[in-house]
């Protein structure tokens, strides 16, 4: 054999290795960094971990004869170092994508937060949001104060004119969301199967509506103080509608909540 060839035979060798592990571990260095980044990793920091992985047997001194076992356990060691950080990352995107969406009630009163639940409610949440998508609650008013119970509205205009409404979805009720104070449901007749756009926000624990089959869709996070502050004014009779606001409680919009950082 001549001299040297078992030499260069090696050399090949290591140098195939190290093409096999960079072109493995180059699949993975976008998602590393992201994950890492996400993971409260600084960004520059990051990318220079995932860089460095990219390249590990790169950066063995020359003339050293490392075997591709030894290459991927120090691969194998980093991403252990790493893996909090990419399962928090992945935790964290997880929850951003089954968040719940959230609205904002403006009203003459007040902002009121509602967050809806479009896990045990999709059907409502789903129908509440496409009137909200279509501004249809924009100058609606709430029509019906109870102080005490509820506050209903989101279908009648200040002059009590009702606005034509799409058709009635399927009752949720029964989805494990009660009718407790800050609630938010679904107005209805007596037809369980008749809700359209009007909702109420109770003012007080209403369980007896559990049991009479009235579904709820959310709750109140911030603006319960509003809720108060209209469930107080005084009412009477308006054009055939009792218990309504004898000053107009109006909704200005609702609309979701812009993802703030």
């Amino acid at each position: 054999m001549p001299p040297g060839t078992r030499l260069s035979g090696e050399r090949a060798g290591i140098r195939e290795a190290e093409s096999e592990t960079r072109s493995r571990a180059a699949g993975s260095l976008a998602g590393l960094e992201r994950c890492a980044v996400t993971g409260g990793i600084p960004r520059a920091f990051a990318f220079d971990l995932a860089r460095r992985f990219c390249y590990l047997p790169v950066l063995v001194p020359q003339g050293t004869r490392r075997s591709s076992k030894e290459v991927f356990m120090e691969a194998r060691t980093f991403l252990a170092a790493l893996l909090p950080a990419v399962l928090f990352g992945a935790a964290v995107f997880a929850a951003a994508q089954t968040a719940n969406p959230v609205v904002v009630i403006k009203t003459n009163k007040g902002d009121i937060t509602i967050e809806l639940d479009a896990a045990k409610a999709p059907i409502s949440v789903k129908n509440f949001l496409s009137y909200v998508d279509e501004k249809f609650y924009d100058g609606t008013i709430f029509h019906r104060v109870i102080k005490g119970f509820m506050i209903q509205g989101g279908g009648l205009t200040p002059d009590f004119v009702e606005k034509k409404a799409k058709a009635p979805i399927r009752n949720e009720a029964g989805n494990g969301l009660q009718n407790r104070r800050g609630s938010i449901a679904m107005a209805r007749t007596q037809d369980l199967n008749s809700a359209t756009c009007q909702f109420y926000i109770n003012h007080v624990d209403n369980f007896a509506l559990d049991d009479m089959k009235y579904a709820v869709f959310g709750r109140v996070l911030q603006g319960i103080d509003v809720v108060d502050a209209i469930a107080n004014v005084p009412t009477g009779t308006i054009k055939g509608y009792a218990d309504a606001p004898r000053q107009p409680i109006t909704i200005a919009s609702i609309r979701r909540q812009t993802a703030t950082k």
